[in-house]
């Protein structure tokens, strides 16, 4: 829902660089309000549309990568 479809460049399916801005400051945002609420320093912050299919294979990679290795033999996607 990020600016809710604005600063999209529907020609080559990515946000531009005031979206990518946009949700680079939102990340910092979420990162400090979780490390302030349970000291819990979040490394890494994907994101995504799920609605135009940008970046989604990232979010599988991220979890993928950060499952136990025992486990990821059960997810194909």
């Amino acid at each position: 829902m990020a600016m809710k479809g604005r600063h999209w460049n529907y020609n080559t399916n990515t946000p531009d660089s005031q979206l990518i801005s946009f949700l680079e400051q939102q990340a910092l945002s979420v990162q400090k309000r979780v490390r302030e609420a349970t000291g819990v320093s979040i490394l890494k912050t994907v994101y995504y549309s799920a609605e135009y299919g940008w970046n989604v294979s990232a979010v599988m990679d991220f979890i993928i990568n950060h499952m136990p290795t025992q486990r990821r033999t059960l997810v194909r996607y």
